[in-house]
């Protein structure tokens, strides 16, 4: 994991001082693709500890409608169209 100090520093450290603000997005296109299901749900344990932990937004891109749960958001697409778009937040892993 990239360290704070790689990027500079978070908040003022003098009054006036410039405030660093670094957004880091993990991409995950289809991470389960041809995974074994233990190995499928330690990945998203990783995915769920990093997204806790380090407070780091990962966009995930799958076709297994059993890993929906693992996130804050789901949007379904279909043909270019968002078909369904749930916006509310809730908790990874909630049903």
């Amino acid at each position: 994991m990239p360290s704070p100090e790689m990027f500079g520093s978070y908040g003022a450290a003098s009054p006036g001082a410039l405030r660093t603000m670094v957004v880091v997005i993990v991409l995950a296109d289809e991470p389960s693709s041809d995974l074994d299901e233990d190995t499928e749900q330690e990945i998203m344990a990783l995915f769920s500890r990093i997204h806790a932990e380090e407070a780091l937004t990962i966009v995930m891109v799958t076709h297994a409608r059993s890993l929906v749960s693992f996130g804050t958001r789901h949007v379904e697409m279909s043909e270019g169209t968002v078909r369904e778009d749930d916006a509310h937040a809730r908790t990874p892993g909630a049903s």
